[in-house]
């Protein structure tokens, strides 16, 4: 196990207190275009941005705590020029018990085996991710995706024996919690620079910034203890879709089409 899994599961272990069980269902209410099929990935980034606003078809919802998870895929396509993994992330996700929200099924895939009970818990643990294409309706840009509910366990369909899980260099792994941050998980999230319209790439940290519950965080009093200087949030930050942790290589994409059985990825 690498040096940051040891310090992030201790960190994860003292935090657990104030999860929820992920297993336990409440009822009610701009990257690179990665080939479509499946490719071994392993959960390399767990980041929780707080209490954030919530809509759908248009509508306020109620403000829900917010997450993210970033995969390292190796295999044939999925890596960088280099042989890097390439790490490809979900969209934020409200965290909902739910049985009917989008977080509490999305944990019922990835706790393949029943052993864990929240999402940071299953850092380091591998998968089967399918990565899909969308296409834009107005530009008809086509974008890789993760299939929310495609994911598998990392076993190989014919021997059942399970795949080795990939290694992932210590400059990809990130973990923010927001019960329990850390100095080192906080400067992780900075972006350096603008983007082509001017505006700043740090939006990971300020979407954190922006959270309805961050006066009186733990956040707030370690970055005030720290004296560490925030940034500024000129408004509500928009994330980049699919945003790359590394530079990547250019990579021709599979055809599309109906995938009834995951191939072997090659490891």
């Amino acid at each position: 196990m690498s040096e940051f899994l040891k310090q992030a599961q201790q960190l994860i272990d003292g935090a657990s207190q104030y999860k929820d069980d992920m297993n336990e269902a409440q009822k009610g209410g701009g990257g690179r275009l990665l080939p479509e099929g499946y490719a071994l990935g392993r959960l390399c980034e767990y980041v929780e941005f707080g209490v954030q606003p919530q809509e759908y078809d248009g509508k306020a919802k109620p403000a829900a705590p917010e997450f993210r998870l970033g995969f390292a895929l190796v295999g044939e396509g999925y890596e960088n020029e280099d042989g890097t993994p390439y790490v490809v992330r979900t969209f934020n996700i409200a965290e909902s018990r739910n049985d009917k929200a989008k977080a509490f099924k999305l944990f019922k895939k990835l706790n393949w085996d029943g052993t864990k009970k929240n999402f940071a818990q299953l850092l380091g643990a591998h998968f089967l991710v399918k990565i899909t294409h969308v296409e834009n309706k107005q530009t008809k840009k086509k974008s890789s995706r993760i299939d929310l509910d495609g994911f598998l366990p990392p076993m190989d369909q014919l021997s059942k024996k399970p795949y080795p899980a990939p290694e992932v260099p210590e400059e990809l792994w990130k973990l923010f919690l927001w019960d329990k941050p850390t100095v080192a998980g906080w400067n992780s999230l900075h972006i350096e620079g603008t983007n082509d319209e001017g505006k700043s790439k740090n939006y990971l940290q300020e979407t954190i910034l922006s959270a309805e519950n961050f006066e009186g965080s733990p956040l707030q009093q370690m970055l005030l203890g720290a004296n560490i200087a925030l940034p500024e949030v000129a408004e509500k930050p928009v994330p980049e879709q699919e945003a790359a942790a590394a530079p990547a290589a250019p990579v021709t994409p599979a055809t599309a089409g109906a995938i009834s059985m995951p191939a072997m990825p090659s490891v």
